[in-house]
């Protein structure tokens, strides 16, 4: 009796000791998980947890599955938000707190150059950070793989929404900014916003730029790979509340708070909220006086009371410090029922700090850097994706805030470590900033003798002209942009048969495009009119023409036709940024080619540049046209098809489904052919339509 009861006992101290373990944070990953009443996947699902969310493990136990195919290992018990359940082991992570690389706290300096030249930095990194130790001898530099090569990773950050540059009312950078479809009208010269009508994408040559990490190899900007786990200072609170503006300062131990309990730098969190909410005491997301506002959801929230420090979910739109607000209002981020005011920016402060560890410092976004740019190969969420931010010199601004804080405070000589990315394939040098001036080179109007030539369209360079009894023309026109300058127009003399006319275009950044008119001019017809004598009057007597010279019939001059103009024959669109339309789905090689004029030569391969014989033109093809020595390449969209198989089918509606859910990045083209209703997005829209096209509901309009 006596061993029962010890047995009891002992069972309900493990009992106790496990039940109450520190609970520790899990990263579900990679496919969303459904949240079970119980350990069984019959039993009924609390709700779907989103993939890349994070959930709590309540104990140590591992509950057994009854269901082996659908999960394996089993089941853990786990928190989320307000709800208590249970989730498969197997669709988790386990997230560990970073610890610092394993380097001695200080190193001597044959040590330190030992370690240095262990990382195998590339030599065009050396130089600059040499140079950094000599002024910080107690500065670590280690050196952190990414997944993919340089180009690679430009690629899939230059994907439209990703990388943006704030240009409220600013027109003096132009060359910064993307002019591929969806976020320039080169027509109208406009850029087309993404946020708040501010945000514009980058254009490739900024993002490499901002990317380059040897453009933060100076005192001020390095803190961008500053690892942010906590490094206590004994000076941390006087840092924080020296730096803060005065409104803020009272919220310094709040940030202490958050950053002990979440193993996160307060400095950090104290810098990236103030780059959030910026340093007036009357923003919305940290006033607790932003009203009532109605929700994409329909519904009406009460946001007084409601704080937001970091901006979380302040996704864009209308008012995104309100979007943040209502996400704020979810979390519970708010004043208690009393309007106690000080509870509601603890709260903010502190919850904030949790979602910055499990949602980004936890999963290896720990550094500035990795929270812009998520290439890490050690990331423990999707490439690309869950980036904290979508400003493109966030990451810079908010390591130059930290820098400022370090400085003023004395601590810059602080055992910082430095996680610092290197890229295969790297450019040898640090990508430069590209010309900031205006890259629109086109023509508004192009007219001769003050007629608009016909058919002229801005982004049609070539035109062909027959004049008769003709021996000048004036051609005037005007530019797109009025900074653009254009060469080659005035009053231009004519010879007979054919004249080339060139008319440069000279973009503000310097880029020429070369308009054409090729202007034949027949005067053979013209006759010299003679005055008439008076005794010339009376009628003439016919002649006869046996020996009169009987004049050489003038040959036509042959003008042959150019390669657009033929192309432009065909029933197929050919758009500016290069890819060709109106294809439609099933359309094999050979009809296609047939369907142009057969003095072209064309050759058809796939997108990874191999020949393509046989099969049918599908989404992203490449497609090249040869005529009389000119050369164009054009790539193929069929809307609707978006794996490239050149049909519409539920392969598709799933690519689009998880580029919805950003679980799949699209290319240029497959982007395009994806953005079935031509609104520059792919959302649910481009989803309905392409079901209602396999359906037979509704065709897609290829034109």
């Amino acid at each position: 009796m006596m061993k029962k009861k010890v047995s009891y006992i002992l069972l309900l101290v493990l009992f106790f000791v496990f039940s109450n373990v520190n609970a520790k944070d899990y990263l579900v990953s990679p496919y969303n998980l459904k949240l079970r009443k119980a350990n069984s996947t019959n039993t009924e699902s609390l709700l779907t947890i989103s993939s890349g969310s994070t959930v709590s493990r309540i104990d140590e136990i591992l509950y057994e599955s009854n269901e082996k195919n659908n999960c394996q290992t089993g089941f853990i018990k786990v928190k989320y938000k307000s709800y208590t359940g249970f989730v498969c082991v197997d669709y988790v992570q386990e997230i560990k707190n970073n610890t610092l690389p394993s380097t001695p706290t200080v190193l001597s300096e044959e040590d330190w150059i030992k370690y240095f030249n262990e990382q195998n930095f590339p030599e065009s990194y050396k130089k600059e950070l040499l140079d950094l130790h000599k002024k910080h001898p107690t500065w670590i530099f280690k050196r952190v793989e990414t997944e993919d090569n340089w180009n690679v990773t430009l690629d899939n950050e230059s994907v439209s929404g990703r990388s943006l540059y704030s240009s409220c009312n600013n027109r003096n950078r132009d060359g910064w900014l993307s002019t591929a479809q969806g976020d320039y009208d080169w027509f109208n010269d406009t850029f087309i916003s993404h946020d708040s009508k501010c945000w514009f994408q980058a254009n490739r040559a900024l993002i490499a730029h901002y990317m380059d990490p040897r453009n933060y190899f100076n005192e001020e900007e390095i803190f961008v790979f500053e690892h942010l786990k906590y490094n206590k200072s004994e000076n941390d609170k006087t840092v924080i509340f020296n730096f803060l503006p005065n409104h803020m300062k009272k919220y310094s131990d709040y940030f202490l708070e958050a950053g002990s309990t979440h193993n996160v730098s307060p400095v950090y969190l104290a810098a990236k909220s103030l780059m959030e909410v910026g340093t007036d005491p009357s923003n919305p997301s940290i006033s607790g006086q932003a009203g009532s506002y109605i929700y994409k959801d329909g519904i009406n929230y009460n946001l007084n009371g409601a704080y937001n420090f970091f901006n979380i979910g302040a996704h864009p739109g209308n008012d995104s410090a309100r979007n943040g607000l209502v996400r704020a209002v979810k979390e519970e981020w708010t004043d208690d029922a009393s309007g106690f005011q000080i509870m509601g920016p603890k709260k903010a402060i502190i919850g904030g700090a949790n979602f910055l560890k499990t949602r980004y410092i936890a999963k290896n976004q720990d550094t500035n850097y990795f929270q812009k740019w998520n290439v890490s190969k050690d990331r423990l969420v999707k490439q690309y994706y869950y980036q904290y931010m979508t400003d493109i010199a966030g990451a810079s601004g908010i390591s130059k805030k930290i820098y400022s804080m370090y400085k003023s405070n004395n601590i810059l000589d602080h055992n910082f470590t430095f996680l610092i990315p290197v890229f295969n394939n790297m450019p040898n040098k640090a990508s430069e900033l590209p010309d900031k001036r205006n890259p629109n080179n086109w023509l508004k109007k192009l007219n001769i003798n003050n007629q608009l030539i016909s058919g002229f369209e801005s982004d049609k360079v070539e035109y062909n002209l027959t004049y008769n009894n003709i021996k000048q023309i004036n051609v005037t026109g005007s530019t797109v942009n009025s900074k653009a300058k254009i060469e080659g127009i005035g009053l231009i003399n004519l010879k007979e048969g054919l004249n080339v006319i060139n008319i440069k275009v000279i973009s503000e950044n310097g880029t020429v495009k070369v308009y054409k008119l090729n202007v034949t001019v027949n005067n053979s017809n013209i006759e010299e009119e003679k005055p008439v004598k008076p005794e010339e009057s009376k009628p003439k007597v016919e002649e006869k023409n046996e020996n009169k010279a009987i004049p050489e019939t003038v040959p036509k001059l042959e003008i042959k036709e150019t390669l657009n103009e033929l192309l432009k024959k065909s029933n197929y669109l050919f758009n500016n940024s290069g890819y060709i339309t109106n294809i439609g789905i099933n359309k094999n090689i050979d009809s296609f080619k047939k369907e142009f004029d057969a003095k072209i030569s064309i050759i058809v391969k796939n997108r990874d540049n191999s020949i393509k014989n046989t099969g049918f033109i599908g989404t992203n093809d490449i497609v090249v046209f040869k005529y009389n020595g000119e050369e164009v390449i054009y790539r193929t969209v069929i809307y609707g098809d978006i794996n490239g198989d050149g049909k519409i089918n539920t392969l598709d509606l799933l690519i689009i489904q998880k580029q919805i859910l950003n679980l799949k990045s699209l290319t240029t083209f497959e982007y395009i052919a994806a953005d079935v209703s031509r609104d520059n997005k792919v959302n649910t829209l481009d989803l309905l339509k392409v079901q209602k096209d396999i359906l037979d509901l509704a065709k897609i309009d290829q034109r």
